[in-house]
């Protein structure tokens, strides 16, 4: 930075800060918290355009504003860092990806000439890692990690077997345990395996493993949790959730009662288990606190309980209400309410096999939260929030107590979510595969013969709303005028929303009968079904 013009503005030179040579300010900067020095952005002019030219002041900056972190210390300067970062969002911005890799799925998948929706097909993609299992007919699960090439991460594939025979029961039997399903989390590499043994019908197995090779994980307590509930051949395992060392799993039998589980792998405590009626989903707010979504008959009244993880007399501390639905026969159809919840299982990741080596990954500071509301053939929406916005509110209210712990939905939710309608389509795709997929701040759906994508950084927007009060002009793929929903098949009364977002879209695949998408780290993963061709993976 020593030569960097020096500034005009007697006021600034005169200032004992602005004396010191623009190197040593430079390093002055470089030292300060993020926050700080986007405040030193605002000051004047000439520490704007010191901090924007600075290269390690600026990738500081955009990492933040970016919803990144800064990865180890490698061969790569900031400057190569700073160039991938602004690639990296360039093509989100314009869902302009790379074809990255081409994955083949089992023959006995796919017809002659064309790739067929199987019901036993799990796909799942968490960070850079793809997970492909079929149920009943494999006893591995096949692994992929995804190449990046703004983060310099390799494609790569593994197996890991996940049928291992146990120890000897009670009655001197040994036998193999089944696989139930799974639960991934890249960024700890750890693979969860829920199995059932043998004729055990009312004990299921949780063993911790390694993603990366299959073996016992090395940082849990004990390699295998025990828990014990009604007979698992009237369950279906909804959602295994790792979050840090908060091990999740969720349960529904045939007649609606939910199993709730939640441990401490690392720790080998059980921090608590219940049954709950009406249950339909759940994710994590943060460690200490999960949303469980809840939907009530005969009127399908849809709410998210809050649970305190550290409060074990009475753990549900408010009730976050819903909009209330509105169409014909609403009591009788209600059973055909098709509802649930996703958000980002885990933080970022360079790559189980790659190690610690990619510049950057997404930060752990927030995480994009979505409900989705159908009802029989009535309108579909899903409701977007900020998980740090709604764990605001939260610690917020944490006082209420009696019946003002339900809070209805225009109290809690107009300025912290953003209700949009969509497809009918996009929810119905089966159990095994999906039309709508979150990761970090995205969420993206397949809407008819396109692909659209709705990103919810909020410092990215803050950031372009600042520019454009400079410059008068805003990009027109931002959203940020409140959006009123109503009508009779929709819901009783107008429901207004105004989080900020951005709008993506791009053509789907032609000739596909359904088309299921998945969101990585910096991927998207394409399943065409209908269509010639394979599971293509587009990085970002």
């Amino acid at each position: 930075m020593g030569g960097a013009p020096q500034s005009d503005n007697p006021l600034f030179r005169s200032s004992l800060v602005a004396r010191l040579p623009y190197d040593v300010l430079a390093l002055c900067l470089r030292l300060l918290d993020i926050k700080d020095l986007i405040k030193c952005r605002k000051v004047c002019s000439e520490l704007l355009t010191l901090i924007d030219t600075d290269v390690q002041l600026r990738y500081k900056v955009e990492l933040y504003a970016s919803m990144m972190v800064d990865g180890p210390p490698s061969t790569l300067p900031p400057g190569t860092r700073l160039e991938r970062l602004l690639e990296s969002q360039r093509r989100w911005h314009a869902l302009e990806g790379v074809p990255a890799a081409v994955v083949e799925l089992p023959t006995w998948v796919q017809s002659p000439h064309r790739l067929e929706y199987h019901p036993d097909l799990k796909l799942a993609v968490e960070g850079t890692v793809l997970a492909l299992w079929i149920r009943s007919r494999w006893t591995v699960i096949r692994f992929y990690q995804l190449s990046s090439p703004s983060r310099g991460i390799a494609f790569a594939e593994w197996t890991v077997h996940v049928r291992q025979p146990h120890s000897k029961d009670e009655d001197g039997d040994e036998g193999e345990a089944e696989l139930v399903d799974f639960g991934i989390d890249p960024y700890q590499d750890v693979l969860v395996s829920m199995e059932r043994r043998g004729e055990h019908l009312n004990a299921l197995d949780l063993v911790i493993r390694h993603l990366s090779d299959g073996r016992l994980h090395s940082s849990a307590f004990s390699p295998k949790l025990v828990f014990y509930t009604y007979n698992v051949n009237f369950a279906v395992a909804k959602h295994i959730a790792i979050f840090d060392s908060l091990l999740a799993v969720h349960l529904q039998f045939d007649w609606g009662l939910s199993y709730l589980g939640i441990w401490d792998w690392k720790q080998g405590l059980t921090i608590m288990e219940m049954k709950i009626h009406s249950m339909k989903g759940f994710t994590f707010l943060s460690k200490r606190f999960l949303l469980l979504l809840e939907m009530t008959l005969p009127y399908a009244a849809v709410t998210l309980r809050v649970l305190d993880l550290d409060s074990k007399k009475d753990p549900f501390v408010l009730f976050l209400k819903l909009p209330e639905m509105s169409g014909p026969n609403i009591g009788i159809h209600a059973d055909l309410y098709r509802v649930s919840i996703q958000a980002s299982r885990h933080f970022g990741s360079s790559g189980v096999l790659a190690g610690d080596t990619a510049p950057f990954s997404t930060s752990q500071d927030d995480r994009l939260i979505v409900v989705t509301l159908a009802l029989h053939d009535m309108d579909a929406f899903v409701l977007c929030m900020m998980a740090s916005q709604v764990l605001e509110f939260v610690l917020a209210n944490l006082n209420r107590t009696g019946n003002h712990r339900h809070v209805p939905f225009m109290v809690w939710a107009p300025q912290r979510t953003r209700l949009l309608p969509v497809d009918r389509s996009s929810l119905d795709t089966g159990s095994r595969g999906k039309a709508m997929c979150v990761h970090g701040t995205k969420l993206i759906l397949v809407q008819k013969d396109k692909l659209v994508l709705y990103d919810f950084n909020q410092r990215s927007i803050k950031r372009e709303i600042a520019q454009m009060n400079e410059s008068n002009e805003l990009h027109n793929s931002l959203v940020l005028v409140p959006n009123g929903v109503s009508g009779y098949m929709s819901f009783k009364q107008i429901v207004s929303t105004t989080l900020p977002c951005r709008v993506i879209t791009a053509p789907a695949f032609e000739g596909a009968d359904r088309t299921h998408v998945y969101l990585g780290e910096d991927c998207m993963v394409l399943v065409p079904f209908g269509r010639n061709g394979s599971i293509e993976v587009v990085s970002f």
